[in-house]
């Protein structure tokens, strides 16, 4: 597992072992080819059509919402924006910033998830294209979300705590 920067010292993603790409270029990547959207809307579709949608519905509504989110996430790297603003807690029970607290991008039914390290400091663990109420629902998602843990207790293992102490272990 390596972090990866993607935004200056703002934005950075996890690299699992054996992938090719970083969660970001990995998801960015496939929310944006029409094959492997449409490839997910048919393995999906009882869940598609109970959104309303059809599958050439569906998969015209993600490649937009995939170049609404790049386009938003630019507007961040180039200081337009502070990212803080751009997350909000996984949970909606949580009001408060904690360390290491699990965080979501929202854009309509694609979700970035990440942890926030500092204040205008995450870093990307996963996503998935989310078309049930909660996470746990679907096996895509429940998959993100054992990632995101996974990469919390990653995070607390080598004494992350803040921008410092994340920035020490990403420079080794």
């Amino acid at each position: 597992m390596k972090i990866v920067p993607i935004f200056a010292d703002k934005l950075f993603s996890f690299h699992y072992e054996g992938e090719c790409l970083d969660e970001y270029g990995r998801l960015l990547d496939a929310w944006n080819d029409p094959e492997y959207l449409f490839d997910f809307a048919e393995e999906n579709k009882d869940y598609i059509a109970q959104l309303g949608y059809s599958t050439d519905g569906f998969v015209e509504r993600i490649l937009v919402d995939a170049e609404i989110l790049e386009e938003l996430l630019l507007k961040y790297r180039d200081n337009e924006l502070l990212i803080d603003s751009c997350f909000q807690p996984l949970h909606n029970q949580e009001y408060k910033s904690k360390i290491l607290s699990l965080q979501k991008k929202r854009c309509r039914f694609l979700r970035l998830y990440a942890i926030r390290i500092d204040v205008n400091c995450y870093v990307i663990t996963g996503g998935a294209i989310k078309i049930t109420r909660t996470m746990q629902e679907h096996p895509d998602a429940n998959k993100e979300f054992q990632k995101l843990e996974q990469c919390k207790n990653y995070l607390q293992s080598k004494d992350v705590f803040d921008e410092d102490s994340f920035f020490e272990i990403i420079g080794e």
